[in-house]
């Protein structure tokens, strides 16, 4: 199954969820969870852009150093009317796909 195919089927699915008795809290976690890994989704690519960004202007600095100039650098690009919106888009999908495939790699290789 496809990406896209997933994405679409997750709202019938958070649907159905809700519909059960049962499947209300988990409805509610599984809401809760894609919101933090929408929030997250921008910090997870604003790292790599403001370290390649810094690195281009010779500038060496910590990590929150470079998320921090991502994330200025991500918000004055999305401030841009015909680009922002698009730009916004695929940072969400690669960030959410990033954080998936770490999410996965975790669940099938636990190491505590």
């Amino acid at each position: 199954m496809s990406y896209s195919a997933k994405m679409i089927a997750t709202i019938p699915g958070f649907i159905l969820l809700l519909v059960a008795v049962v499947g209300i809290p988990l409805a509610g976690l599984v809401f809760l969870l894609l919101m933090l890994y929408t929030y997250l989704a921008k910090i997870v690519v604003a790292q790599p852009v403001g370290n390649w960004l810094l690195q281009k202007f010779n500038r060496k600095t910590s990590v929150y150093g470079s998320v921090a100039f991502g994330l200025l650098t991500i918000f004055i690009i999305r401030a841009i009317p015909v680009v922002g919106p698009l730009v916004g888009l695929f940072i969400f999908m690669l960030g959410l796909g990033a954080l998936t495939l770490q999410t996965l790699s975790k669940l099938a290789n636990p190491r505590f």
